[in-house]
């Protein structure tokens, strides 16, 4: 398997030469124009994988470098990975991690891992959905869920909540460090029963392993514990939505590389908050004082490392917890959102409910940027009603 790995590469190398002769350049222009790099993707994380991968693809495509991507051992989705493997060499095998990590030891010059301008993650993440995302559409142009689902021409969103039981069905058995991310069920099936009272029909993504809701309405289809779930679907199903509400994660990020609006509510992290072309408002859970029970000031939310506080200890720590926004609020940052896209070209019909972070903590999330061919400015938004401000 070593040698098949070595014996790729060099093929690569030799098919781009010599697809290549037939123009002016002398081959040496061509080695030195031929930048092979080594990539280790984190597949283990479907997240990771979607964002990292479609960056490192972009990256590659356009500095003209010959991208290898090496997996790691456990694979997120197997048709997230035939897709990139459409645009680079993917290495997906015991040998060739043990070929990487000797190229890196060793110092190799055709290694290269840090190739990806972390100081524009964000920015790069948006202009990589761009570039790709009219490909992923193209791949999956037949639509398998026309005689399925009836909306009677209600607004379809596409929802996702965090469960404890995704963690576990992986074996993660640091779960109850990051329960601060979860929704439990009977907030998710409050949050579900309210958009179907107002006017939506709601398909619900995710993980099998999610628990089954007691809802039965005619507008609500779980499409995470179907028959007809894969990861092929996974992605063509949110092409039929005209909203994505989630409460982060790394599923939130498939929606917006479709090009579907979507709004974030309860998130459990300020991590999960970052801008994207197409998920950029959020209703996150409010820090609360546990000895005071109020929630704290923009002024000392400055003062804490938010994007470093990923674990429940971390709260605990400073004497403090984060307490979920109720099915109520989320109901109306869900409407104020869907107004907001359905008067996007339109301003003064608009509520405009959605306000930037305070300066002194937007400091500590990625800056606000404007993508080629686009007028509206990408940064966080907050909902109204969140209680931190």
């Amino acid at each position: 398997m070593l040698i098949c790995s070595i014996f790729v590469l060099i093929k690569h190398l030799i098919i781009y030469i010599f697809e290549n002769l037939a123009g002016i350049q002398t081959t040496y222009i061509l080695l030195y124009n031929y930048i092979m790099r080594f990539y280790h993707l984190d597949t283990s994380s479907f997240g990771g994988m979607l964002t990292n991968g479609l960056m490192a693809i972009y990256s590659a495509q356009s500095s003209r470098t010959k991208l290898i991507l090496v997996t790691k051992n456990k694979v997120a989705s197997r048709f997230l990975l035939e897709f990139l493997g459409r645009y680079c060499i993917v290495l997906n095998s015991f040998l060739s991690r043990k070929l990487f990590f000797a190229l890196s030891k060793l110092k190799i010059a055709i290694f290269n891992n840090d190739f990806l301008n972390e100081n524009d993650y964000f920015e790069n993440l948006c202009k990589a959905q761009r570039y790709l995302r009219p490909r992923l559409i193209e791949s999956n142009k037949i639509n398998i869920f026309n005689n399925l689902i009836k909306t009677n021409n209600r607004p379809i969103v596409v929802f996702a909540a965090r469960t404890p039981y995704y963690a576990e069905s992986l074996g993660n058995t640091r779960e109850h460090e990051i329960t601060i991310r979860n929704c439990d069920q009977a907030w998710t099936e409050r949050v579900i029963q309210l958009m179907i009272e107002n006017g939506f029909f709601v398909l619900r993504i995710g993980a099998n392993s999610n628990p089954k809701l007691s809802i039965s309405s005619p507008y609500f289809f779980d499409y995470s514990l179907s028959n007809i779930k894969n990861e092929a679907n996974d992605f063509l199903i949110c092409t039929l939505a005209n909203l994505a509400v989630t409460n982060a994660g790394g599923i939130s990020l498939m929606p917006s590389l479709l090009g579907i609006p979507g709004i974030v509510i309860n998130c459990g992290l300020f991590t999960d908050i970052q801008p994207q072309e197409y998920m950029h408002h959020f209703l996150p859970k409010s820090v609360i004082n546990k000895k005071s029970g109020f929630a704290l000031s923009s002024s000392e939310l400055s003062e804490l490392d938010l994007r470093a506080m990923q674990k429940n200890s971390h709260y605990e720590s400073l004497n403090l917890e984060l307490r979920s926004v109720t099915p109520d609020e989320a109901i109306t940052a869900v409407l104020d959102f869907y107004r907001e896209i359905v008067d996007i070209n339109d301003y003064q019909n608009s509520k405009n409910n959605f306000k930037y972070l305070p300066d002194s903590i937007s400091m500590q999330f990625p800056h606000s940027f404007v993508l080629p061919e686009s007028n509206q400015s990408i940064n966080i938004k907050l909902h109204r009603l969140w209680k931190n401000f």
